[in-house]
């Protein structure tokens, strides 16, 4: 711990007071069992006001002619910007919460190993999650292989489909890398759309099919007319 101006003054304070009183008496052992006391006393003192102060630490330190003024200060910067930090995430996190809440698709904040950070209403509806999830990991509430290697990153395609646990809604899964310690899963209900394409193939091969008997028959009545050995009709 590195001492201030007034804690040089105090320790060349006993000096003299031991110099001189040694001096006078010629007990030096006693003037310095006196000095140390003292000293001591003083340390201990210093030591009472910063464990007061570190009960209440926004309050900045008001130790000036204490030996915990530099280490009071530290703790007091320090603990400001942690202060801030945690402010700047929450008011993120509260401002990530209402945009996904704003969502028709799920949306799943998660850390790398797959532990849930949070998650919105659509979510919950989608993957069939609890309030109680908030910290367990999402490979473990939906087993699904393709969503495990999604998470663990072990697939270069960031997008897949999967059926959505305990219903028969197909989920279309993105992964988004946020930064280096949260990944955005967000899930898509695309039942109707699939059921809108498997509509569409049918409809399309069932025209293909109901064509192919008409345009058949057109095509033999052309290439019999393109026949060179055909008779031509009597008039």
């Amino acid at each position: 711990m590195k001492f201030g101006a007034a804690q040089w003054l105090q320790l060349g304070a006993l000096v003299i007071f031991v110099s001189i009183a040694g001096a006078i008496s010629s007990a030096w052992g006693t003037a310095i069992a006196i000095a140390v006391t003292l000293w001591f006393l003083l340390q201990l003192r210093d030591t009472i006001r910063f464990r007061r102060w570190i009960t209440r630490p926004l309050r900045r330190p008001d130790l000036a002619d204490a030996t915990w003024q530099p280490v009071a200060e530290r703790v007091f910067r320090t603990y400001r910007a942690n202060r801030r930090r945690t402010h700047t995430a929450l008011n993120r996190l509260r401002q990530f919460r209402l945009a996904t809440e704003a969502l028709p698709d799920g949306a799943i904040l998660i850390k790398p190993g797959g532990e849930i950070e949070m998650y919105n209403s659509a979510a919950q509806s989608l993957l069939g999650l609890t309030r109680g999830d908030i910290g367990s990991n999402l490979v473990s509430l939906v087993r699904n292989p393709s969503l495990t290697a999604m998470v663990d990153g072990m697939l270069l395609d960031r997008l897949i489909e999967i059926a959505a646990p305990h219903t028969q809604t197909q989920l279309e899964i993105r992964r988004i890398d946020v930064d280096d310690n949260q990944i955005l899963i967000l899930a898509r209900d695309v039942t109707q759309l699939n059921r809108l394409l498997s509509m569409r193939q049918d409809f399309v091969a069932n025209v293909s099919h109901e064509l192919r008997t008409p345009l058949t028959v057109i095509r033999g009545y052309l290439e019999s007319l393109e026949d060179p050995d055909l008779t031509p009709p009597q008039i």
